[in-house]
């Protein structure tokens, strides 16, 4: 059976086509006695709009295209549940598009374009704001990902990482520790070579030393392996920062039951992201908080108040201790 148009609602209800659309889509005034005809006609026709025939026509929609890594990386399931949600509280439609990390995006951009999306979050690690300012013309792209200039037309919600990192180093510092190792994720990803770059100039500052590196690729299996790798033999560091609570959960396993060591007593270890499993009594991990309410509310307010010049705002972070860091002196 055939679908009811627009058109066949306005000849039953008697009223022009423009007066149906105006009615479904709130844009435009309807008196009160011609709305009662028209949601008449359309129930009796079991008429629904076709948001995306309506969107296509019009070169506007409700849509947000958001731009993720294919592979999450542990914060991730919480942080876009979250976002996802916000983004439909606003009446939008959140339309997630995936990329694999190392990926231009320019393919996938193009996709997400095809769509005359309202908005388009980019948080996939190596898509640069050159691509979406070729790709996407309708609107301007916010960047999460780091990989923003001064030079570019975007909008950049950029995490300061370096408070927090500041914040932990000092604590370490405070607390006795002397030496550090550092886990880092994916190569691609621009906020891990931050950290990185963070954690050092913080232990200039107060005087640690960075004994031990290496890479978990932001996900739990890998960062299990390198955490034996790393800690099977010879001394221990004071501690490990890793650039990611999923990397320090594994790490943290690995240390306590591949290798029989005991954390805080026999090394600290801390993480980033302040994922909601770092509070759970088996971790109780020490992590650099950067609120997920923030950066979803300054992404909605970017969405619903565009600004008329693009602009860099700025989310800060806090380094929350709990139990996985001792006291060593």
């Amino acid at each position: 059976m055939k679908s009811a148009t627009a058109n066949d609602v306005a000849r039953l209800a008697g009223v022009s086509r423009s007066a149906v659309s105006r009615t479904f889509s709130g844009n435009g005034f309807v008196s009160s006695e011609k709305r009662e005809k028209i949601l008449k006609a359309a129930q009796q026709l079991d008429y629904r709009p076709n948001a995306i025939a309506s969107s296509l026509a019009s070169r506007q929609s409700n849509m947000v295209a958001v731009i993720i890594n294919k592979l999450p990386d542990g914060r991730s399931p919480y942080f876009y549940n979250a976002l996802m949600n916000a983004i439909q509280e606003q009446g939008l439609l959140p339309l997630m598009v995936m990329v694999e990390p190392g990926e231009d995006g320019i393919r996938t951009l193009n996709r997400a374009a095809a769509y005359p999306v309202r908005g388009m979050v980019v948080m996939g690690d190596s898509v640069h704001p050159a691509a979406t300012g070729s790709i996407v013309s309708m609107t301007r792209p916010i960047i999460l990902n780091g990989q923003w200039t001064g030079d570019d037309e975007v909008d950049a919600v950029v995490i300061d990482q370096r408070q927090g990192i500041s914040d932990m180093v000092a604590d370490l510092a405070a607390t006795g520790h002397r030496t550090v190792a550092f886990m880092g994720g994916r190569s691609t990803a621009l906020i891990a070579r931050d950290r990185r770059s963070a954690l050092i100039d913080a232990m200039v500052a107060h005087g640690l030393t960075l004994v031990a590196e290496g890479n978990g690729d932001f996900k739990y299996d890998q960062a299990h392996e390198e955490a034996i790798r790393m800690f099977s033999a010879g001394k221990l560091p004071d501690a490990l920062f890793c650039a990611n609570d999923i990397m320090a959960f594994a790490a943290m396993d690995a240390l306590r039951y591949k290798l029989g060591r005991n954390v805080p007593d026999d090394i600290s270890v801390i993480g980033y992201d302040d994922n909601i499993s770092a509070r759970w009594g088996a971790y109780q991990l020490s992590t650099i908080r950067q609120s997920s309410d923030d950066v979803i509310g300054q992404i909605l307010s970017l969405l619903t108040e565009p600004r008329q010049q693009p602009g860099q705002f700025r989310v800060r972070t806090e380094y929350i201790r709990r139990t996985t860091v001792a006291l060593r002196r």
